[in-house]
């Protein structure tokens, strides 16, 4: 299932902390990252932020890869902390109805993330999340929105990952 595109800007999920690293940039993400250092670290792939004026920030970022498909990310902050991840990826060929994906799409894109995570936490992904040290990664339907849901959400202790990891 996971592409073998080019692999620069290309997201790997590491296991142990939790944390996103970038090939190619040697930029690692992770939980309790600032806000700040966040968006000065990820510039080239800013897209847009949202401030709830509730101390909940979301930071967009876009033109990444995920297992060799184009990805956007938006990051969730509280407090200017990093306390969540979410990942949306553009499949080839995925099938629209007037501008949105269609089930089978979101479908599509589920199973394709699962599998990607699958290869990356070492765990099967079926339909629930899964429980880490440093939290949970899911990839699911949201029936709310009617759409693919997939990220990471930390603990609330903020971990770091340690160098070299």
């Amino acid at each position: 299932m996971p592409g073998n595109e080019d692999t620069s800007d290309a997201l790997q999920l590491d296991a142990n902390h939790g944390s996103w690293h970038l090939s190619g940039r040697g930029v690692v993400i992770h939980a309790g990252m600032s806000q700040s250092t966040a968006d000065q670290t990820l510039h080239a792939f800013y897209r847009d932020r949202i401030d709830h004026g509730n101390g909940y920030t979301w930071s967009y970022f876009h033109r990444l890869q995920f297992g060799g498909q184009p990805c956007a990310l938006a990051l969730g902050f509280h407090h200017a902390v990093l306390t969540e991840v979410h990942l949306s990826v553009s499949l080839p060929d995925a099938q629209l109805e007037s501008g949105w994906p269609t089930r089978a799409a979101i479908d599509a894109e589920i199973a394709y993330v699962r599998a990607v995570f699958t290869q990356q936490l070492g765990r099967v992904f079926g339909e629930h999340s899964e429980r880490f040290d440093w939290g949970v990664a899911w990839s699911g339907f949201d029936p709310k929105a009617c759409t693919a849901s997939a990220g990471v959400r930390y603990d609330l202790v903020p971990m770091s990952p340690s160098p070299g990891s």
